[in-house]
This record gives C-alpha cells, structure tokens and sequence, in this order.
C-alpha cells in the first residue's frame, strides 16, 4: 500500500513538472520556407532573408519589402518600435529604379474633326490634369483605321517645351499606330510640362477611297506619363475620331 502511494506521488510530481514546464514555455510558430517566387510588378524579388510560411499564409522581410514599395522603414531605438513612413517617389527592384504609380490620371483628349476624301486635316492631342510636379516624360500610342486615313505627320503642341529635343513620335503604317515619346531625362535638358493644353498635332490625309463616316482614333492600353521622381500617371483617353463626308 505505501509503496503503490509512493508511486502515485512521483506521477503527480513529474504531472505537475511537466505542465509547469509547458506553461512557462514562450508560444512557439512554425514557420515554413517559401519555396514560390514573389513578384512585383511582373519582376521577382530577391530577399536577403527568404520570405516564410506561417499557417497558409505568407511573411516578407519588413525592411526589404519597404525598400521594394518605396516606403521607409524606421527603428525607433528610444521607443522600442518599428516605425513605417511614407512612400518614396520610386521603389527599387533589385536595384533597377521602378515608378511608383500615383492615383491622378493625366487627362488625354483626341480632337475630332471633318474633311472631306481626298483632304488633310489636323488633330489635336491634349492634355489635362497635369501632375503638380510637371511631366518630365510620357508615352502614348494611338490607333487609327489605316483602311480610311493615312498619317502624314506630327508636329509638337504649344505646352512642349524644347520640343526638337524632347518630343519625338513614330508612325507605324503598318499596324496603324502613333506613337507620341516625351523626355527631359533622355534630352538632359531640365524644361518640362507644366500646364494644360495642345500636347500634339497630327497631320493625316484621308483617303480617296475611304468609307464615309466616323474613323475612330483610339488608345493602345499602358500609355502613361511621369515627374521627375519617377511618380508615374496612367493616362486617360478621351476618343476622337474624323468624320469623313
């Protein structure tokens, strides 16, 4: 009898020890290796402390991924925290400078105009809503029914400055698209687009030939401009079209 409560003692201490041991224990998380890759923007990331698993869901790098949005992050040694700024004007990708993309859209309006087969006519290309800190470079691309009209030439706007160095384009015949480049970072030149207004002229000569009606000139997707901190606008295109009698 004494020996069979000598036993049931010595369970209960080891019970007790055991539970006062996992209770003492800080909580543990099981953290898994990513082994997928992480994407920005469509280019991979590359981490100096891989990202982790932790129950279905994935953890970066705090500062490395700060670094990859654009965005400081700060420790506070004198408060004990981490503190997280505001974005920068551009982010790093493996040390390739990306644009930070900003959430006002430069305003892209396509004039419309009437001729008649046979004739030229002038379109106008302008701009609205430019960003505070000025257009220090951009691209468009316009499509145009090739079957109706044929593009002659383009010619800068009145709010291109130094326009021999900085606004060039390139007609494609073959697709039937305009593109439209400005750049002061490429020219070295420190001018650049402050106000609203004509951005460009285009030149096209409707064809003997061609249908009567309207000719849509339209957009080709990802057109965009950007200040001198690389924050880039989306551009939002308003259609024209030549309305041929």
């Amino acid at each position: 009898m004494k020996n069979r409560l000598f036993v049931i003692v010595i369970v209960i201490c080891i019970i007790c020890t055991v539970f006062a041991t996992v209770l003492a224990s800080p909580e543990q998380i099981i953290a898994l290796k990513a082994t997928y890759k992480i994407l920005l923007k469509g280019t991979e990331c590359t981490f100096e402390n891989p990202p982790l698993v932790v129950n279905g869901r994935t953890y970066l790098p705090l500062r490395a991924t700060g670094e990859l949005l654009g965005v400081d992050i700060v420790w506070n040694e004198e408060l004990r925290r981490v503190e997280i700024g505001e974005n920068k004007s551009s982010a790093k990708i493996n040390n390739v400078v990306v644009p930070v993309y900003s959430k006002d859209k430069v305003n892209v309006s396509i004039g419309s105009v009437t001729g008649k087969k046979g004739e030229s006519v002038l379109i106008p290309v302008q701009l609205n809503n430019i960003p505070a800190k000025g257009i220090f470079g951009g691209r468009i691309e316009l499509l145009y029914d090739k079957a109706n009209i044929d593009i002659e030439s383009v010619s800068s706007g009145s709010i291109v400055p130094d326009a021999l160095v900085t606004f060039s384009h390139n007609i494609n015949k073959d697709q039937g698209i305009v593109r439209l480049t400005f750049s002061t970072l490429a020219s070295g030149t420190e001018k650049y687009i402050t106000s609203n207004g004509e951005y460009a002229l285009i030149k096209a000569k409707i064809k003997s030939d061609a249908r009567s009606g309207n000719s849509a000139i339209r957009f080709v997707y990802g057109g965009y401009f950007e200040d001198k901190d690389i924050v880039r606008s989306e551009a939002a295109f308003t259609e024209g079209y030549v309305r041929i009698e």
